[in-house]
């Protein structure tokens, strides 16, 4: 979703403020419809209160009622989002969490990596890399995989900022030695594309870089960043990497109700991931979190928070301890097997077995079905089977599991009760129910 930017006569966007749910539901139609992968906000304009409610809410909206799997993307400028600037303050700190992924535009005149390179300044007014490097940690919580760096082809020479397929090859290739599991790049425009030239050479860098793994350290360290490792691709990942859970920032606000801090376990159970898993996992009674990159334990945790939150792993975030039951990973399955007792061991109960793994620790529609569960697109949860009418708890989640709602006891039922049936015909259809005397029964 784009329109007028700064300084353009066109002011578009002023006829959207206000109107938040019918922008949100006009958008979720579109999607829904044409089948497309999501929405992407490219706001250039001014950055106004009025504008912080809009994106904040509309951002919100979308998350909350697009199907299942669908991506939300922001694409500002990139003078927009420095720390103090409300862009910054009041939508990303407040509503980054929700984004798949952040795409700034690195060809504003604001910094020029084209001219500068990416860690350097002269042309521009910041370098892209210290910019970059201020949003992975400060509204990403470290995640690198969330950032999209941003070229344009042939449209911002009056910003110095064209680069050609060569041009952001290299800039890509210095990212990497920095952050080597990035999110990867875009391009404006399409038109300029010409036969696919600038995106076959740089998709093709990007393809080898990601090839090389992300658990090498830079070969030429920033004096300003710590180079941690980060989540890795698959030996043979697209252009774009394959999306990892998101690592996001604590709630913003305090809970209601603000439990005591829970302190950390001196004495925490051992991290451990399933073969090629992806996932952030919980640790240490929940006041931290680990990584797992393609079945390997990343060795760098991030937590505990000094405002009490626990990192949830159900949908790999961080969530007041009142929201939620705290879950870890005990590892016991990977334990070397016990020294033989003269006692016999107990036996686990019919049915289980020490390597199965619940249903509802994935978080992924891809993992959750990957892993033969059954994924809910109405709960956005993975499940051990078909949900039943009688696990959702509200008439909205009900009604679109096409049961029926019963106001009386607040419950999901299958179907109709009987006595509820006001017409023959349907009184007929349900084999437990009889039509008699004009009633149903």
């Amino acid at each position: 979703m784009g329109g007028s930017w700064d300084s353009d006569i066109n002011d578009c966007w002023e006829n959207c403020y206000g109107r938040e749910s019918q922008v949100t539901n006009q958008l979720v139609k579109i999607v829904s419809d044409m089948g497309l992968d999501g929405v992407d906000l490219d706001f250039e304009y001014d950055v106004t209160p009025k504008a912080v409610t809009f994106l904040n809410e509309v951002t919100t909206g979308l998350r909350n009622n697009l199907p299942a799997g669908s991506e939300i993307t922001h694409a500002p400028m990139d003078p927009d989002i420095m720390p103090n600037k409300p862009y910054y303050e009041q939508v990303l700190k407040v509503t980054g969490h929700q984004l798949d992924f952040l795409m700034p535009q690195y060809y504003n005149g604001y910094t020029r990596p084209v001219i500068d390179g990416i860690g350097g300044t002269g042309s521009g007014s910041v370098s892209a890399l210290s910019h970059y490097t201020t949003i992975v940690d400060n509204i990403f919580g470290g995640d690198p995989n969330r950032m999209v760096f941003g070229f344009c082809i042939s449209d911002c020479g009056g910003t110095g900022s064209n680069a050609n397929g060569l041009q952001a090859s290299k800039i890509m290739t210095d990212l990497a030695l920095t952050y080597p599991c990035n999110g990867g790049a875009y391009f404006w425009v399409a038109e300029h594309d010409t036969a696919g030239s600038w995106s076959s050479y740089v998709g093709s860098t990007i393809n080898d870089l990601a090839s090389t793994g992300c658990f090498h350290p830079p070969t030429t360290p920033q004096p300003t960043i710590s180079p941690t490792p980060k989540p890795i691709p698959a030996p043979t990942t697209p252009v774009t990497p394959v999306p990892t859970p998101k690592i996001t920032q604590a709630p913003t606000t305090a809970p209601r109700t603000s439990a005591p801090v829970r302190q950390p376990n001196p004495d925490p159970s051992p991290m451990c991931c399933e073969p090629n898993e992806n996932k952030l996992k919980a640790y240490n009674e929940c006041t931290q979190y680990y990584t797992c990159s393609w079945g390997k334990v990343l060795p760098n945790l991030v937590g505990p928070l000094d405002n009490g939150a626990l990192f949830d792993e159900s949908f790999g975030n961080w969530n007041w301890p009142s929201n939620f039951v705290c879950y870890v990973d005990s590892c016991e399955r990977f334990s070397p097997p016990p020294t033989p007792q003269p006692t016999p061991l107990s036996l686990p109960p019919t049915g289980s077995s020490p390597n199965s793994i619940s249903c509802s620790s994935y978080n992924k529609r891809k993992f959750c079905e990957g892993a033969s569960c059954v994924w809910s697109r109405i709960l956005r949860k993975c499940f051990d089977s078909k949900l039943l009418c009688s696990a959702y708890g509200s008439a909205k989640h009900c009604k679109k599991a096409k049961c029926y709602w019963n106001k009386s006891s607040s419950q999901c039922l299958k179907e109709k009760p009987c006595k509820k049936i006001k017409n023959r015909k349907n009184c007929q259809k349900n084999k437990k129910c009889t039509w008699s005397k004009n009633k149903c029964s």
